[in-house]
């Protein structure tokens, strides 16, 4: 299936990635409750979710919000560029197996719960150039995430999974 609109084709697997993951949570998505033939729309959605090679999300200065389990479940996105995020929701990757790593500028330590990254076992490198250690510390810093090779950039410098300094 062809789709012209990078930016469409991503809404619809974060939309998909919504859906999946309420089912798995036994609940029916909103609008859901009778099955109904696919759209182009949830074929392509479907596609990005379940098929086969590495998802890049990048957003431009448009996405302002990553909203809560926006990517949870997303097992084939691989990195995350997101320069106009400034906030990001619980567990927004929540469950990406395959993510390795996350760019968000402008991020504040405020704007940034501490299960963001819960279940991001291959994650290595997650850039916050707008988050000191101090103020990653206030919103829970370490943010939860299984991976013991993970290096955090932030405004002071680098530090490891454990807010220890790397540099």
């Amino acid at each position: 299936m062809k789709v012209d609109n990078v930016m469409t084709v991503v809404l619809m697997a974060v939309a998909a990635a919504g859906m999946l993951f309420a089912q798995a949570q036994g609940q029916e998505p909103a609008g859901q409750e009778q099955a109904s033939p696919a759209t182009p729309a949830q074929e392509a959605a479907d596609e990005l979710v379940q098929g086969a090679g590495p998802i890049d999300y990048v957003a431009g200065a448009s996405v302002t919000n990553i909203r809560g389990y926006a990517f949870a479940e997303c097992r084939r996105l691989r990195s995350v560029v997101a320069e106009g995020a400034t906030s990001v929701g619980q567990g927004a990757f929540l469950g990406c197996v395959a993510l390795r790593s996350v760019s968000l500028p402008s991020v504040s330590g405020a704007s940034l719960p501490r299960t963001a990254f819960l279940g991001c076992a291959r994650l290595t490198e997650v850039r916050l150039p707008g988050v000191s250690l101090a103020d990653a510390k206030t919103s829970g810093f370490p943010w939860q995430t299984p991976s013991q090779a993970v290096v955090f950039y932030l405004a002071d410098g680098q530090f490891d999974r454990n807010g220890r300094k790397l540099d």
